[in-house]
C-alpha cells in the first residue's frame, strides 16, 4: 500500500511537470520527452547513480 501510493505520487509530479514542459514550448500536446526530462528532473538522484 505504501509503496502504491508513493509510485502514484510520483507519477502525477511527473505527468505535471512535463505538462509544464509541453505548456513552456508552445505545445498542448506532452510528448515522451517531455515525460523523460520531467523524470530526470524530479528523480535527478536516481539518475546521477545509474
Amino acid at each position: 500500500e505504501a509503496l502504491r501510493q508513493i509510485l502514484e505520487e510520483l507519477g502525477l509530479a511527473i505527468a505535471r511537470e512535463a505538462y509544464s514542459l509541453a505548456q513552456y514550448a508552445g505545445r498542448r500536446t506532452v510528448r515522451r520527452e517531455d515525460i523523460e526530462r520531467a523524470a530526470r528532473t524530479l528523480l535527478r538522484g536516481y539518475y546521477s547513480t545509474q
